[in-house]
């Protein structure tokens, strides 16, 4: 399959910056009429199998920030899977962690605390999961053990350990303050205005701050991103080129916040240690 820039005479893409594609259906217009149709078709199927599967099919649709490239991969996944949806998606995950970070470059100012919002229990296994504890006993113990320490010593505790898996999405505030210093600030209200999992939750939320090292690039959030963890985002939409311009997103918020509450910046980069807190991890009710 060729790309599109090579269908129009120009050469093959391999970079969004390079590429003036404007995203799936370009590339899928590039293609031979039986490879367009047959991927059509598989995106026609998932989309009947849930309400989430259908979001994600639309949010692929609506990308066009990623090269010809990533969508040339994606295009073969997609079409090689079988019948079982489970085995697709585990295998469109599996492509889009060997994809990550590809998306516009973001723009943040020097210095600034970014933020990142968890639950004590996603950290904790995180943690487990990488061995750093032997079990999740440990792993909360520490986790008590940073947040009453002075945050020099929570980076030296921390300082091996990375705070999140393939990718860690952060919010901050452009006019340089901390992130969460938000009057009235509830985890219901942080989790929806990020549009994180567990709407319904009373459980507090975990928050790290901290600041990007400068030799780590941030980039704005693509499909890739959305679709690279375990649990795939439903408060998930792409960037719009305002977006672009500005140097980050902003979050989709839960539908009951959404009319009252504007979404908050957001970018994405590769994960970073403990070493980088400006702030010992706190934890909001």
């Amino acid at each position: 399959m060729d790309c599109v820039e090579r269908t129009r005479g120009g050469a093959v893409c391999a970079t969004a910056t390079d590429c003036r594609r404007r995203g799936l259906r370009d590339v899928l217009d590039s293609c031979g009429e039986p490879l367009a149709e047959q991927t059509r078709s598989r995106t026609r199927w998932l989309k009947r199998k849930s309400g989430l599967l259908r979001q994600v099919i639309d949010n692929f649709y609506a990308e066009l920030h990623l090269a010809c490239s990533f969508w040339r991969g994606f295009i073969d996944v997609l079409n090689r899977g079988g019948g079982d949806v489970d085995a697709l998606c585990k295998a469109i995950r599996k492509y889009v962690r060997s994809a990550l970070f590809q998306g516009p470059p973001a723009r943040i100012p020097a210095g600034v605390t970014m933020g990142r919002a968890t639950s004590r229990k996603e950290l904790a296994r995180h943690f487990r999961r990488r061995r750093y504890f032997p079990d999740l006993l440990s792993a909360n113990l520490a986790i008590d053990e940073v947040m009453r320490v002075p945050v020099e010593e929570s980076r030296t505790k921390w300082g091996a350990y990375e705070l999140g898996s393939h990718v860690m999405w952060s919010t901050f505030d452009p006019a340089g303050g901390r992130p969460f210093a938000i009057a009235n600030l509830t985890s219901r209200l942080l989790r929806g205005r990020l549009g994180l999992p567990g709407r319904r939750s009373r459980y507090p939320v975990l928050t790290l701050e901290y600041e990007l090292p400068r030799w780590q690039p941030a980039y704005l959030p693509t499909v890739a991103e959305a679709y690279a963890g375990n649990t795939w985002l439903v408060f998930f939409r792409t960037s719009s080129e305002e977006e672009v311009d500005s140097g980050f997103s902003l979050t989709q918020p839960h539908d009951d916040l959404a009319l009252k509450h504007a979404g908050m910046p957001e970018v994405v980069h590769a994960p970073i240690t403990g070493a980088a807190l400006s702030y010992s991890p706190a934890e909001i009710d």
